[in-house]
């Protein structure tokens, strides 16, 4: 590899490295490395999957998962990033600084294994009591059932009931308070999580009062920041939040609180450690930085690096008077500065190709055919997913222009490497629509998806190993994985989106024999049948969703189709019976289009049940069902959580149905 050609990528950008190497090309016999500063994933990209937000309400925690990507690449050019080492000891031309500044986080998370020190040592998290859906309130009404991540959506702190507080204990270890020291800066994010107002109040141990009675109303999101003098400071220090209302009106939770204060230059014995460095016009060229109390490994060994990560700068530490100094060129702004051992240092053992089967090579999209049929897959569904494919572009009389994609393809190629985020498949839609010749004319999903919060907590029973391609928002929509573009509405998806939730390939290969054999049927009189099911849980209940029942088999009835409507309506409160009636089994069995269900449900059965789907044998014979029921379409639960829904029991297993077209929370 040429040492002048190389270079790396985060988030799109092109980051500054570190290349040690005497030669034009890089020789790892010869002790030559790359280095460069690494970061965890944490929620700044949400911003681009939030929904008409004011500021990202925890930026320190993703929605979706820890683990930054970064790309090694190379290219003719000459001239990629690198940092400058910097080598100056002229350490007596200077007065040694009496503090920098540091920062201290607490953070609200999902519940993990994994501890703080795995993202960046300056952040303590806290797991949080639970996710926080957030609410669109469009007209002033709570809204559960929309998807969109909005202010509110993400994981947060402690929840804090009426008349109650939490009190949080920042990290402000060796903090300097002599002179010249700048006032601590505090933000926080504070969030409402009910339909409901109440006022609360933040203060510190010392009985300063940051904020007083403040209204929190309803799904409110409070975006705070203050300064307060560094003399406030000291052992015990810790920040209250209190709730004022006297009853149960609103529940309030700060997502974060976040603190900036001056340090003396004693590290408290840290290994790593972040610093802001405040130069101004007026100081000197150079800033002189005298660390002590440094924990290394290796004591005598371990050498100390700095980074200047605002100005690029590197530099070797000099061991001087029980400490390591460094000249620091000022640049008369903040400069953000990371400082570690040889030992804190992470060696990069693998490195895993980008592209389909991991070939290196990113698929070239640029250019495809006219209203072309996108299909999204997994790795792990590949050899089902092409057949699909091969179907689609090859069938005689419904013939597509086929594209397909890896789903990890497009997290690295679309979504800046984060795994599990729907940016990826959002950018790669928005890609297609305004690049290719025409706009494409259906995207279809193929693999099972779990809803964020469920997939983001780390524990045995939900796994996000079940998430092969993902969903977005909460409740999880496919629909909004195009929704907006291509000027359309909002709430209507720029390309047809529908999704195949299997988890393995023999799910996908009996969902494709199913399409083979429906679309190759010659038309019948039984695909004028049509079933209808109505139960409630009163009689008034059946009585109502019979009456919707029958409006729309006086629709389906007309001339335009001429279908024969066969109603089952429940006679008691209880649930049908699991027996089949003979009615029920013969008319499927033979041969119904359209199942419709209207009344309760509990996402893997529903009121008016009609039993599982391989008591039938209709095979060759598959009906659309639509159900106008709670939680029936909810494909994104976790695998063994609970029993699969009802879209899935009909259309993973055979005989079953062609399609499903349900609702994933509350009708």
């Amino acid at each position: 590899m040429i040492t002048a050609t190389t270079n790396f990528f985060f988030r799109g950008q092109q980051q500054y490295i570190y290349v040690k190497s005497s030669t034009t090309h890089l020789s790892e016999k010869s002790g030559d490395y790359i280095e460069f500063y690494g970061q965890y994933n944490d929620g700044i990209p949400d911003s681009l999957v939030y929904y008409n937000i004011r500021f990202i309400p925890n930026p320190y925690y993703s929605l979706f998962t820890d683990t930054s990507t970064y790309y090694l690449t190379w290219n003719a050019s000459l001239a990629n990033l690198r940092m400058t080492e910097q080598s100056d000891t002229s350490f007596n031309s200077y007065s040694a600084t009496p503090y920098v500044i540091a920062p201290s986080v607490i953070a609200g998370r999902a519940y993990t294994k994994a501890t703080s020190d795995n993202r960046a040592a300056y952040i303590y998290f806290q797991n949080a009591p639970q996710y926080s859906p957030g609410a669109w309130l469009p007209d002033g009404a709570y809204t559960p059932n929309d998807p969109r991540f909005t202010q509110n959506a993400t994981w947060t702190n402690t929840w804090i009931y009426n008349n109650s507080g939490a009190t949080f204990y920042p990290d402000v270890d060796n903090a300097y308070s002599g002179p010249g020291a700048p006032n601590v800066y505090i933000r926080t994010v504070v969030l409402g999580e009910e339909n409901g107002n109440c006022t609360f109040s933040i203060y510190t141990n010392n009985h300063l009062n940051l904020w007083t009675n403040l209204a929190c109303d309803s799904f409110a999101a409070l975006n705070l920041n203050t300064t307060f003098p560094a003399s406030n400071l000291g052992a015990g220090f810790s920040i209250t939040y209190y709730n004022n209302a006297l009853n149960n009106t609103n529940i309030i939770t700060p997502t974060y609180v976040y603190l900036s204060y001056a340090h003396t230059t004693d590290l408290g014995g840290d290994t790593t450690f972040t610093m802001t460095l405040n130069d101004s016009a007026s100081g000197p060229l150079k800033e002189f930085l005298h660390l002590t109390n440094i924990y290394t490994y290796h004591s005598g060994v371990d050498s100390m690096r700095m980074y200047d990560l605002t100005n690029h700068n590197r530099f070797w530490l000099k061991p001087e008077g029980g400490g390591f100094n460094a000249l620091v060129p000022n640049s008369h702004n903040a400069q953000q500065c990371f400082l570690a051992s040889d030992s804190t240092v992470h060696k990069v053992m693998n490195l895993t190709p980008v592209g389909i089967g991991k070939n290196g090579i990113f698929t070239n999209f640029s250019s495809e055919g006219d209203s072309a049929f996108i299909i999204i897959s997994h790795p792990s569904l590949w050899s089902s997913a092409r057949a699909y494919a091969s179907y689609r572009s090859n069938n005689a009389t419904k013939h597509y222009n086929t594209v397909l994609a890896d789903i990890e393809e497009l997290y690295d190629q679309f979504g800046e490497g984060i795994y599990y985020s729907p940016l990826g498949i959002r950018r790669f839609c928005n890609y297609a629509i305004n690049k290719w010749a025409s706009p494409p004319s259906n995207l279809f999903l193929v693999g099972k998806g779990i809803h964020t919060p469920l997939m983001r907590s780390d524990s045995s029973t939900w796994t996000r190993a079940q998430s092969l391609v993902p969903s977005f928002g909460y409740p999880s929509s496919d629909i909004l994985f195009s929704n907006g573009l291509g000027g359309d509405t909002l709430i209507e998806p720029a390309i047809p989106t529908g999704r195949l939730a299997a988890s393995v390939n023999a799910d996908v290969n009996t969902y494709l024999n199913k399409v083979e054999t429906y679309e190759s049927t010659p038309a019948a009189l039984w695909m004028k049948n049509i079933a209808h099911f109505a139960g409630g849980s009163t009689a008034a209940e059946e009585n109502i969703y019979a009456s919707f029942l029958a409006n729309y088999a006086t629709t389906i009835s007309d001339t335009l189709f001429g279908g024969r409507v066969f109603l089952f309506q429940k006679t008691t409160a209880a649930p049908i019976s699991g027996t089949l009636t003979d009615s029920v089994l013969n008319l499927i069995n033979n041969g119904v289009s359209i199942m419709t269900f209207f009344g309760h449900a509990g996402g893997a059965d529903w009121s008016e049940s009609v039993d599982y789907p391989t008591e039938y044998n209709n095979t060759g014979k598959y009906p659309f069902m639509m159900a106008d029921a709670c939680f029936s379409g909810d494909i994104f639960q976790p695998i063994g959580q609970a029993i699969s829904s009802v879209s899935e029991q009909w259309v993973l297993n055979p005989p079953g149905a062609i399609g499903f077209f349900g609702i994933r929370l509350f009708g």
